[in-house]
């Protein structure tokens, strides 16, 4: 006879503190907290990837589900990993020193983030790299200014009125009144 594996689990958003100081995190992001000692059961890492697999169809916005378990908790630690789940850093909490694991949908995390899988600019130039073996794309100045100027029109007429303002209220202010005429 097969018993059933009941896990008592919180939900909340990242958003909510502490965990939103950990990462960047999406505004649909979830966090997933099992109750003490429910991770220590052999099978809960195969319902936290049935979980995780739930929560992304019911929240299609949702761009992780993280967990935070102690540094200490390595039975935790052990089963969000069997649940799909992938160490990501450790942090600094008030309540604690934790380990971030997230999860993340195939559409996602299938993406790829290497400089050398993104399509190249097909404007530019091709130049050698350093060592003379291949070839990069050139630098190009940015499409847009860096600093975001006034037009000289408005510098002046900004400039003119800080004068104006700033100098008419230091000498009001540093003028004595002199005696009634």
């Amino acid at each position: 006879m097969i018993t059933p594996l009941a896990i008592d689990v919180r939900f909340h958003r990242v958003r909510d503190p502490p965990l939103r100081v950990c990462y960047p995190y999406g505004g649909h992001d979830i966090a997933v907290e099992p109750t003490a000692g429910e991770t220590a059961q052999p099978l809960v890492g195969r319902s936290l990837n049935g979980l995780v697999t739930a929560l992304f169809a019911a929240a299609p916005l949702c761009r992780r589900v993280v967990a935070a378990p102690a540094e200490d908790d390595t039975a935790a630690q052990g089963a969000f990993e069997a649940g799909g789940f992938r160490r990501v850093t450790e942090a600094d909490l008030p309540t604690g020193t934790v380990v971030l694991f997230t999860a993340e949908p195939s559409w996602l995390a299938d993406v790829p983030t290497a400089l050398t899988t993104c399509p190249a600019d097909p404007t530019s130039r091709p130049t050698k790299t350093a060592d003379g073996t291949g070839t990069m794309p050139a630098r190009r100045p940015p499409a847009f200014p860096t600093r975001l100027r006034p037009h000289a029109s408005e510098a002046a007429g900004l400039k003119g009125a800080r004068r104006a303002s700033s100098g008419s209220s230091r000498r009001a202010a540093t003028t004595p009144p002199g005696p009634p005429r």
